[in-house]
């Protein structure tokens, strides 16, 4: 017997030398029941004390012949009892209690024990559940990552077809909420499937005994596989219970449940059933806010905003995102300081997306306030899609001073840390150079826009390759904010190129998109690359009435001002004269010219003094300028 401390608040019980290894674990799984059931209940030190002993005795090799002669079905089921057991102390370290390590130490053993166990196939799904639930406490052990790993191969195989079809809906919906932590592992990807496939295909019979947290925890394992066409049709089917709600089962979801199950349907954004479900949750929050935001923590409220913001223009949806956000706005700092830099990066990416509501402005204010207070905490742990999404979302809110500083921080970052300048894709070097040029003044923005810029003139095609039109578009338009710069000249120069090699990226560009890249392109009159660009546009502005009719005021006196630059081209001027047309038999886009913009119209359409429907543009707009 292995010599544990004198002073244990509690005493290992004896285990004779002589009893079979199986016999030792029945009497140490009654011993952590036991320890558990005690009244009053033991504390965190004895717990931990005997947690520890027990892990030591597993270590001594006492137990490892515990397979020898031992029916597989019914090892299998011991261990389930003495995992789930030890998993509820495991869970323990969720709050940072180091302490209970030893309860860990001896989960992980059960776990070993269990890879090496080849049940028949009668084994009671029951037993299946719980080990899978037990290891599921402890997803970063690799022990535990093996046996569940195993335990899937058998789910997902022939053998295990009755075990599948005899899980009940509590049994179904812990086995899915486990393999779920293990997302990328093929075979619990499969067994997953095998599941989602009973409560996709199945009646009404199974989805209805599933409670508000089996609910839940189904939604969030099958949003673990997105793109699995299974996964999508058993969230559905889930989804529509939420929304259709005949039994009150969102009046049962507490505040994790509405976050996890939010965050889980906003995977399939474009799903009308998922879509309904959300807004039924949303509904929820916002009759229930002053309770159930209150009981939300830090993740819980990053991920419900998270998930709301892919309904942006639902009123319902919008209105929830609002209470979730004035929890933030009205922190006393203990919330905000919970965020870690994924949280904050995605709720602030959540809040960008009502830039116009006095709530998530002031929300967004309190989060940004982390990053310029130099909280190196999140500015060093943001990853280059959060570093992109920080800035996105900062950008719409350019008057706050407390975002400006926020931005140059994570500039300073930018433009400092390779690892993440390379790390963005195309996409986050466009979002994040045109948040940048939110603020061309400050040396941090233009020192990271110009690593950005060099990335765009100096990477093979496979980064500007991957830029659509949007994104083509919005670079030129950040570049163009320091034409001065012979880095983000050269950068124009090349999207310059692909816009004029490139019909797709010039057919797909919206009527802002081509104003916008006209007017940038102009910045640069005298570079052949731009110039053929310019002319390209100005061929898509000369022969698409859809693109002239859209065009703002605004955007039309910038299209007008860049077309100038190259009075002698022919299909400039054809553009020009169309955009003349334009103004001439429209009073109401005339009106809506501001001093700057007349200004730059008049001066763009006197390059063209021989042109009648010029001439005529300009009488009226000047006219405008007599007023």
């Amino acid at each position: 017997m292995t010599n544990f401390p004198e002073r244990s608040p509690f005493d290992l019980p004896f285990i004779d030398p002589t009893e079979s290894a199986l016999r030792a674990l029945d009497t140490l799984s009654s011993f952590v029941r036991t320890l558990q059931q005690t009244k009053p209940s033991a504390t965190e030190r004895q717990i931990a004390t005997c947690a520890d002993q027990i892990a030591r005795l597993l270590a001594s090799g006492r137990l490892d012949q515990i397979s020898a002669g031992v029916d597989p079905d019914d090892l299998l089921e011991r261990l389930a009892h003495f995992a789930s057991r030890l998993s509820k102390w495991a869970l323990v370290q969720r709050r940072g209690i180091a302490q209970y390590d030893g309860a860990q130490r001896a989960l992980s053993w059960a776990a070993t024990h269990v890879v090496h166990v080849t049940p028949s196939a009668n084994a009671k799904p029951r037993v299946i559940s719980m080990l899978l639930n037990s290891f599921s406490k402890r997803p970063q052990d690799n022990a535990c990552e093996a046996a569940v790993s195993s335990l899937a191969r058998h789910l997902s195989g022939s053998r295990w077809t009755r075990v599948v079809r005899n899980m009940n809906a509590q049994e179904l919906a812990n086995s899915l909420n486990a393999l779920g932590k293990w997302p990328d592992d093929n075979a619990c990807n499969k067994a997953a499937l095998k599941l989602a496939e009973r409560i996709g295909n199945e009646d009404d019979g199974l989805r209805g005994e599933l409670n508000a947290q089996n609910v839940a925890n189904s939604l969030n394992a099958l949003s673990k596989w997105p793109n699995e066409a299974i996964c999508e049709q058993a969230a559905v089917k889930l989804a529509e219970r939420i929304a259709n709600d005949g039994d009150g089962l969102r009046g049962e979801f507490n505040a994790q449940n509405v976050a996890n199950s939010l965050n889980a349907l906003s995977k399939w954004p474009d799903n009308r059933g998922c879509r309904d479900a959300a807004v039924a949750l949303g509904k929820r929050i916002g009759d229930d806010s002053d309770r159930l935001c209150s009981e939300l923590n830090a993740q819980h409220v990053a991920n419900g905003l998270n998930a709301l913001s892919k309904w942006p223009d639902d009123a319902t949806c919008g209105y929830a995102a609002m209470k979730l956000a004035e929890r933030i706005a009205s922190d006393d700092g203990r919330l905000c300081g919970e965020f870690n830099a994924q949280e904050l990066a995605n709720s602030l990416n959540a809040l960008s997306k009502w830039p116009d509501d006095d709530t998530c402005g002031r929300a967004a204010i309190r989060l940004a306030g982390r990053i310029a207070n130099r909280d190196d905490r999140v500015r060093f742990d943001l990853n280059a899609q959060n570093m992109a999404n920080s800035l996105n979302a900062l950008s719409k809110w350019p008057d706050d001073v407390t975002c400006s500083q926020a931005t140059a921080r994570l500039a300073e970052r930018l433009a400092s840390d390779g690892d993440v300048c390379r790390g963005l894709n195309a996409q986050n070097v466009a979002n994040s150079l045109n948040a940048l040029s939110k603020w061309p003044d400050d040396a941090s923005c233009r020192q990271a826009a110009l690593k950005l810029a060099q990335r765009i003139a100096s990477d093979d095609d496979r980064l500007r390759g991957n830029l659509n039109a949007q994104n083509v578009s919005n670079s030129l338009n950040a570049l163009s904010k320091w034409p001065d710069d012979a880095t983000c000249a050269l950068a124009a120069q090349q999207l310059g190129q692909r816009i004029a090699s490139d019909d797709d990226v010039r057919f797909d560009m919206n009527a802002q998109e081509v104003a916008n890249s006209l007017n940038a392109l102009g910045k640069w009159p005298d570079n052949a690359a731009c110039g053929h660009a310019a002319v390209q546009l100005a061929g898509r502005i000369a022969v698409d009435d859809n693109v002239r009719r859209e065009l703002k005021a605004q955007e039309l006196a910038n299209s007008l001002h860049a077309l100038g630059k190259w009075p002698d081209s022919a299909t400039c001027k054809q553009a020009a004269v169309m955009l003349a047309e334009r103004i001439a038999i429209d009073d109401e886009m005339r009106g809506e010219m501001n001093a700057q913009e007349l200004a730059n119209s008049l001066h763009a359409l006197s390059k063209w003094p021989d042109d009648a429907g010029c001439t005529q543009a300009a009488v009226l707009l000047a006219e405008r300028v007599g007023k």
